[in-house]
């Protein structure tokens, strides 16, 4: 009888341990009985939002917004004042004087009249599918304009959209969308001979700068266009940011730069018939070296094709 009781009980508690082991097996392919159990499938990777801080005071208003995906994070500082109505946008990031600037990096105008001229109606966070990131509405005396900075999976780039509203009977003659940068690394002073080596450049060509800033036509092949200091490379300077632009929605874009000037800028003109603009921005905190940086946005998955298909 005690034998017996003691088989019982050895046979319990196997078929608990085979149970448990069951639940405790990874999802990866076995052979089971001449079935084989395929891998589950990976889940995609989601884009985060926060608002990481708000201050108010009096007319001004100061929001730093976080965007962050598996690939890259960036925050946008959003600062606004109700008398008179302005509006900046920047890229803060540390170190502050490199790159993207923190305060007033980028500009819209509409019919002569600019984003900085401007409260936004609203400040939100927005989702589209896997894309996420953050929506501003600015009215340009009847023409809206909905502004969103957002990431997607399984890219590093900070993508920019403008889709253009306008009111009936208002006509959208002229839309000119800017962005500044420091690139590589911001010393100080706005001409002096010998501090840098600024320049831009593409996969296929480097672009010509003469000292003083000048603007440089580019071209349906300049996709991506890159700007660092040549004199500040790293571990002393920060590496080289970047501008990719979707060529379907302009008409012409330049590049104002000087090799000896402390900041760049790329200037695009929107065609008023599309309605649209995308653009996108690279800032890595990760300093990575020229053929580094190309080697990298050529190796990663960007998604591009699909996203600008949309």
């Amino acid at each position: 009888m005690r034998k017996a009781l003691l088989l019982i009980l050895v046979g319990i508690v196997a078929v608990i341990a085979i149970g448990y082991g069951c639940r405790q097996t990874p999802p990866v392919a076995v052979a089971e009985a001449g079935r084989e159990r395929k891998a589950e499938p990976e889940t995609t990777p989601s884009v985060r939002v926060q608002r990481l801080h708000t201050f108010e005071r009096n007319e001004l208003s100061h929001d730093v917004l976080s965007v962050a995906g598996n690939l890259g994070a960036y925050e946008l500082g959003v600062v606004r004042n109700d008398s008179p109505p302005s509006t900046t946008i920047g890229l803060p990031q540390e170190p502050h004087a490199h790159n993207f600037p923190p305060w007033n990096f980028f500009k819209v105008e509409i019919n002569g009249i600019s984003l900085n001229a401007l409260e936004p109606k609203h400040v939100k966070e927005w989702r589209d599918g896997d894309r996420a990131g953050w929506e501003l509405r600015f009215n340009f005396d009847g023409v809206f304009l909905n502004l969103r900075f957002f990431m997607v999976p399984d890219s590093p780039l900070l993508w920019c959209e403008g889709a253009l509203e306008p009111l009936a009977g208002v006509e959208v003659k002229k839309v000119l969308v800017q962005a500044w940068c420091y690139p590589g690394k911001m010393i100080g002073g706005h001409f002096q001979s010998d501090i840098y080596q600024r320049a831009v450049f593409t996969p296929e060509r480097t672009l010509p700068l003469a000292e003083k800033p000048a603007p440089v036509p580019l071209t349906v092949n300049d996709r991506m266009v890159f700007f660092n200091d040549r004199k500040h490379l790293p571990p002393d300077g920060f590496g080289p940011c970047a501008v990719q632009l979707d060529w379907r929605c302009l008409d012409s874009a330049e590049v104002w730069a000087g090799s000896q000037f402390y900041c760049a800028k790329v200037s695009l003109n929107v065609n008023p018939a599309k309605r649209k603009f995308r653009l996108a921005f690279f800032s890595s905190k990760q300093v990575y070296q020229e053929e580094e940086l190309l080697k990298f946005l050529n190796t990663v998955q960007v998604r591009k094709n699909r996203l600008l298909s949309r």
